[in-house]
């Protein structure tokens, strides 16, 4: 789909004055509330479902408190980068790009996913 949007949807110039990575922290909370699971000497949950329940809802809350319901760990997998970045008019909106951006002040090509979220096309 992205490749659709990235070949099809209007492109547009971004400037970005500012960024900032966030696709490692959601990862931290995640590791840090579901550790004493990884750590037990028995993981099997034979037919314990409420430590299922808890589990999914331990990841439904940080997603959902993190505002990350667009973080996709498959898309982690596939180099995807998701960034925090801010445009000359002082907006933040969410970039998700291939590239790892390096420098503030520049200008990329970008296609509008939705309303704050953008793609970036170009390398």
């Amino acid at each position: 789909m992205l490749r659709y949007a990235a070949e099809n949807i209007q492109k547009q110039r971004y400037c970005i004055q500012a960024f900032e990575r966030n696709d490692r922290e959601m990862l931290a909370f995640l590791l840090a509330y579901l550790l004493p699971f990884v750590s037990a000497d028995n993981m099997t949950f034979n037919g314990q479902w409420l430590t299922g329940a808890y589990v999914l809802g331990v990841i439904f809350l940080v997603v959902s408190h993190a505002g990350a319901f667009h973080f996709n760990p498959v898309m982690g997998l596939l180099r995807y980068h998701f960034y925090a970045v801010r445009n000359q008019d002082g907006v933040t909106h969410l970039l998700i790009s291939r590239a790892e951006l390096r420098r503030p002040n520049t200008e990329i090509e970008t296609v509008r996913l939705a309303h704050n979220i953008y793609f970036h096309t170009g390398d």
